[in-house]
């Protein structure tokens, strides 16, 4: 097993140049524009492919799949980048613990979703479907949390396994009652 150092807290972080940290910052900003990039070029390469008269019949329904489109497809990117940060950021304790309690807060809200969707045919439950959407990219960003949170004395890490396992059941339940719809026709 190799030897890893233990991260830079305190006196010790004062040791790194501001410049080497600037330069890790940067990364980290030059990631997300990347992911924007990324979902600029995947959103132009839907939009070529799109008939003219079709989207001007309905633009609308066509607005919002490319915004669905373009925040999937940075959401997705941007996990690499917001993973580096939280890495930065491991040796705040305090931040961690907000983060895990945020994660467990949002994820119980994703059962109450499935529940607004199967039981009510109001508004309510037609919004409920976008933060069905919602999970599967929670479930990541959770994961990646529980991946990178540091080790005790923070608490953080099960609570992000936990709020990842929610996100998670959620999400295959949702691809279980599409595909069944789909298979069905209902």
């Amino acid at each position: 097993m190799a030897f890893t150092p233990p991260p830079l807290a305190g006196p010790a972080r004062a040791l790194v140049p501001p410049v080497r940290r600037l330069a890790r910052w940067a990364l980290v900003l030059g990631g997300y524009v990347g992911a924007a990039l990324l979902a600029g070029v995947a959103l132009a390469v839907r939009q070529a492919s799109v008939d003219p008269l079709a989207a001007s019949a309905a633009g609308g329904m066509y607005a919002a799949g490319d915004t669905m489109l373009y925040l999937g497809v940075f959401g997705m990117a941007s996990l690499a980048p917001t993973g580096l940060a939280l890495y930065l950021l491991r040796d705040t304790g305090r931040l961690w613990a907000a983060l895990a309690g945020t994660s467990v807060a949002i994820a119980a809200t994703a059962p109450l979703a499935v529940l607004a969707y199967a039981l009510d045919r109001s508004w309510i439950g037609g919004l409920s479907v976008l933060r069905l959407l919602a999970s599967p990219l929670l479930a990541a960003g959770f994961s990646l949390g529980f991946l990178i949170c540091p080790r005790p004395p923070t608490p953080g890490r099960r609570t992000f396994l936990f709020a990842a396992a929610i996100e998670g059941s959620v999400t295959l339940v949702v691809i279980l009652r599409f595909s069944v719809a789909l298979v069905l026709g209902r």
